[in-house]
């Protein structure tokens, strides 16, 4: 069958304005699609960014006033009495402290306890949840009654080697009285100098509730969760613990036994553990979105925590997936129009050629007064002037 002009030129116009503004249009929809969710991922990242530094300023402030209260000169009196042998100044200086911590506790929401500890691990003051813990224990060396002993928990030697200016900070983990699990806190201690000899520590814990309110605040509850997981080389029981999770039974499994592993519940994410700035997967078992960022408050690549983001990915995206649905719509549109303007153009440009042909016929089959109807200025507008004169 063979093809009229019209015909052929209708599928010239279609084939040419269908295919240019279906690739224009598919190239948009990828590049633009790609760029926002590279915004969407990028804006989780940097809420993660935005809450390790929340986290470090705390701590850091944390530090520094620990650091500060260490320097007090009734601190330094109290080691100097017993230097010196004068218990009687040692027991005005202690109750002077105590008040001290006391009020000083009053006014810090975050303080859990706060202890005196001698080169012993002799507990020579203690201050816990407002309250002044009774001396009943004997000092194996001074004529001195004490509230307790450090000297047997692992951390204790770590306090010891600490030199003049630095600060040490405990693992994250829960609190143990009396054989009962406490809520999780921060040990951070500073050391007491007397004439550049160590004399002692002032060790104080922190609760762990302000870090859990930065981790929890850096997604809404609509989108997802977060949580702190801890990376720890050194250790391996602690490597991968859940050190804050909005379902709080699953975390310190290294202490209850209870609980679960953030490495196991999430290997692909192994390694992506390093990642200072942030890095986002997609998890394969989910349609879920983990953003995760490396942050050690110990300064160390082998010791640190892992802030994570699990984020629905439908949620977050949904942006994208909304300029999807518009930019089909758009492309649908600009496709349907383009072909209607082909069809059109296609018809405006073939009927003047219909009717030179159709003139060609009146006049072959003899009828030579046949005028072709000519309306347009072109050249085929000419061609049609220039029959109708011949005939």
């Amino acid at each position: 069958m063979r093809l009229k002009i019209r015909q052929k030129l209708l599928i010239l116009f279609l084939s040419l304005t269908t295919l240019s503004t279906a690739t224009v249009f598919i190239l948009g929809y990828i590049v633009s699609s790609r760029a926002l969710a590279g915004k969407v991922e990028e804006e989780l990242r940097l809420s993660l960014k935005r809450s390790s530094e929340d986290v470090n300023n705390f701590l850091q402030d944390q530090k520094d006033e620990v650091r500060a209260v260490a320097e007090l000169p009734l601190l330094r009196d109290i080691f100097s009495s017993l230097k010196n042998g004068t218990y009687g100044d040692f027991e005005r200086n202690r109750k002077l402290i105590e008040h001290f911590f006391l009020q000083y506790q009053k006014n810090r929401k975050a303080v859990q306890a706060i202890r005196v500890v001698d080169t012993k691990g002799q507990v020579l003051v203690k201050v816990k949840e407002l309250k002044i813990m009774d001396k009943t224990r004997a000092h194996p060396e001074l004529p001195v009654i004490s509230v307790g002993s450090l000297f047997e928990k692992h951390f204790f030697a770590e306090m010891m080697g600490l030199k003049k200016g630095e600060v040490w900070m405990s693992s994250f983990e829960l609190g143990i009285d009396n054989n009962q699990f406490c809520p999780p806190m921060i040990r951070i201690a500073a050391p007491i100098y007397l004439d550049n000899v160590l004399s002692g520590i002032l060790l104080i814990n922190i609760w762990g509730q302000r870090i859990g309110e930065i981790v929890n605040n850096t997604i809404g509850k609509n989108y997802g969760y977060s949580f702190l997981a801890e990376k720890n080389l050194l250790d391996p029981e602690r490597h991968g613990i859940y050190l804050y999770h909005p379902d709080a039974g699953i975390c310190f499994l290294n202490q209850t036994g209870m609980g679960s592993n953030f490495f196991k519940d999430y290997p692909e994410t192994v390694k992506l553990m390093n990642k200072d700035e942030g890095a986002v997967h997609n998890l394969s078992s989910s349609k879920d979105l983990i953003a995760l960022v490396y942050y050690s408050p110990y300064a160390s690549q082998e010791r640190g925590w892992l802030m994570a983001t699990v984020a629905d990915r439908d949620k977050v995206l949904a942006p994208v997936i909304q300029q999807k649905k518009v930019m089909l719509a758009v492309g649908l549109i600009t496709i349907i129009a383009a072909a209607v303007s082909a069809v059109l153009l296609s018809k405006t440009l073939t009927k003047p050629i219909s009717l030179l042909s159709g003139g060609a016929k009146e006049i072959g089959s003899g009828n030579l007064d046949y005028r072709i109807d000519v309306s347009s200025g072109d050249e085929i507008g000419d061609l049609a002037r220039g029959f109708n004169s011949m005939s």
